[in-house]
């Protein structure tokens, strides 16, 4: 699954009553870079009631989202799990390394390794978790949250 990573900034109001300058990453899942600027100046529109600037757009991949923040236990938190999978290709008999990365969504590291393990329990293949690291990503807006 291929997903945008964008960076916004924008003024937020603080717990003071003051506004301060900051800047928060959001994932989306666009067809195009134009889609997820779209998306994500549509969504961030609704709640900024100022003005903002998308400072970057890049793509990642990641070969699945596990999680969801309705489904989160608290603020949700984005981990990137990279994984490597040990397969034996049955033509040669020699053991070939796959590297993919995983993206979890939970409030905390041990929530997140837990749901992550879960997801992984009828997996077939050999594998071991290379990392497992927190991101920058504040939200995700999925294509189904129009």
């Amino acid at each position: 699954m291929e997903l945008y990573l964008v960076k916004v900034k924008y003024e937020a109001v603080q717990e003071n009553g003051s506004t301060k300058q900051v800047s928060k990453l959001f994932a989306t899942d666009a067809l195009s870079f134009t889609e997820a600027e779209s998306r994500i100046a549509e969504e961030i529109g609704l709640w900024t009631g100022g003005e903002y600037a998308i400072s970057s757009i890049r793509k990642v991949t990641y070969a699945e989202l596990i999680g969801s923040e309705e489904k989160c236990d608290g603020e949700p938190v984005f981990f990137d799990v990279k994984v490597r999978f040990i397969l034996l290709d049955e033509k040669t008999g020699k053991v070939k390394m796959t590297y993919v990365n995983m993206l979890v969504c939970e409030a905390t590291l041990d929530k997140a390794k837990e749901l992550f393990e879960q997801q992984m329990k009828g997996t077939m293949a050999d594998y071991e978790v290379v990392s497992f690291k927190e991101t920058a990503i504040a939200s995700y807006i999925s294509h189904g949250d129009k």
